[in-house]
């Protein structure tokens, strides 16, 4: 993952303490972008095209337009190829594949986006931020907007470096406990918001205007006339998905539980010949047996799993001296509540599979577990 930020007016020394609150997010590069109109800062984590020249903030090769962006577009290489004749690749990333999107198709880029991803992208030109989230709002995305200023971000605590009022909103607060999560667009933070999945914006002399965006994933399918059909089909619908979110110039490894999607996803790469998968499993240090089969059911079932496909598996245990620490980590992390049962676990093995591993996980949870929730 990486984390974006910005808002409009320059402001070196702030755009700065907005990147430093989310290092964590990118620690392979950070870098900004300073106009009279606007500020605009990245953490970078390199997934695709390890390059310096891929560091963001991105220019195009007009230096008209500049993009701050987190997130995958699985589909980048069959767009540049679409892009090749009307503008000059400097880079392999996905990255400047946006840019030269939004170039081409203006707003309907989106339409054209298959992955995940939150960015935006100034027009000096114009002196206007074009804003878009992905249709299923995966990566996130919060803004603030008082009286012609705005401020976006990666998450709420990035925006909580500028001197904005920090009150509790009751509503949010009221959702959250027959929900136990807060609903779009509202946030605990009276006046920072959840950007729409699914949407994008335009901002430009103090506002914002939001429209949304339909991306069809899926063709009709007419011609399925019988159940086997049907069921082929899934499969092979499930498994060119899997596939497409293994592009990568990193290692790619797998959260397993042993249930079935995480052994689906497991499946689907087995089958279309991938070798030497890491999967990434955690359980917890308990004193007696009968605790081990309730509790540590999923992390047997995971060790049958890696077992049965051959994957290199790695096993990491919670012990009870840790969760003290995990619990303020997540509380940090979260931004607002979110009644994740497994967010102290799984941070844990996040840790352990991007620190020790060395890889980017996919599967189960994922790297915004604890961000963006929309439902």
């Amino acid at each position: 993952m990486c984390g974006i930020s910005g808002f409009n007016f320059k402001d070196e020394a702030l755009i700065k303490k907005m990147n430093e609150v989310t290092r964590y997010r990118g620690p392979d590069a950070t870098g900004i972008f300073l106009a009279d109109k606007i500020s605009l800062g990245n953490n970078r984590l390199s997934i695709i095209d390890l390059d310096s020249s891929a560091n963001q903030p991105m220019e195009d090769t007009t230096g008209r337009y500049v993009i701050v962006y987190n997130g995958e577009v699985y589909n980048y290489r069959e767009l540049k190829k679409e892009l090749k004749d009307s503008y000059s690749f400097r880079t392999e990333s996905d990255t400047e594949v946006i840019l030269a999107s939004f170039i081409k198709w203006g707003t309907l880029c989106v339409e054209k986006l298959n992955g995940i991803f939150a960015f935006a992208i100034w027009d000096k030109e114009k002196e206007e931020l074009f804003l878009a989230r992905d249709h299923a709002g995966i990566k996130p995305l919060y803004y603030y907007l008082d009286q012609g200023k705005f401020i976006f971000a990666s998450e709420i605590k990035s925006i909580l470096e500028h001197p904005v009022s920090r009150i509790l909103n009751r509503e949010a607060f009221g959702l959250y406990f027959q929900l136990f999560y807060v609903p779009a667009p509202l946030t605990m933070f009276q006046g920072i918001s959840k950007f729409p999945l699914g949407s994008f914006g335009l901002f430009k002399n103090g506002n914002l205007a939001l429209s949304s965006y339909t991306y069809s994933v899926l063709p009709p399918r007419e011609n399925i006339k019988t159940k086997s059909q049907a069921v082929q089909e899934t499969k092979n619908v499930v498994t060119q998905s899997v596939c497409s979110q293994m592009v990568s110039d990193r290692p790619v490894g797998i959260f397993l539980s042993g249930g079935l999607d995480s052994n689906i996803i497991l499946a689907s790469l087995k089958s279309s010949g991938y070798k030497n998968i890491d999967t990434f499993s955690i359980g917890f240090e308990l004193n007696s047996k009968q605790a081990e089969d309730k509790f540590n059911t999923d992390f047997n079932l995971a060790r049958r799993s890696s077992e049965f496909f051959g994957t290199r598996h790695h096993e990491v245990t919670l012990g009870h001296e840790e969760i003290p620490q995990l619990f303020e980590d997540v509380v940090w992390h979260l931004d607002e509540p979110v009644a994740v049962p497994t967010a102290l676990s799984v941070l844990k093995l996040s840790r352990y599979a991007t620190d020790k591993v060395k890889v980017i996980l996919t599967g189960n949870g994922g790297d915004e577990l604890f961000l963006g929730y929309e439902r």
